[in-house]
């Protein structure tokens, strides 16, 4: 709902691929928060609450997606078990 179609086509295509799609998610979750970080630092608690239940995500491009995907990927594999 709140991405384009070309977004939601890229997300999911990241998320077939991956084995562990829940742990993915987690970091995929965390960098969508990121970009937003510098508005939600301006925001109280119940301003919060409404911007993430309308996400201003409306003019992302695949590209766009692609680099939260960078990041969440970059994030799972810093933190997986495997390299620790």
């Amino acid at each position: 709902r709140e991405f384009s179609m070309a977004c939601t086509l890229r997300l999911w295509d990241s998320y077939v691929s991956d084995k562990q799609f829940a742990a993915f998610h987690v970091y995929v979750c965390a960098a969508v928060l990121l970009s937003f970080s510098a508005d939600l630092k301006a925001m109280d608690f119940q301003e919060i609450i409404m911007f993430l239940q309308k996400l201003p995500t409306h003019d992302w491009t695949a590209e766009r997606m692609d680099v939260i995907l960078a990041q969440a990927y970059a994030w799972a594999e810093q933190f997986s078990v495997s390299h620790m």
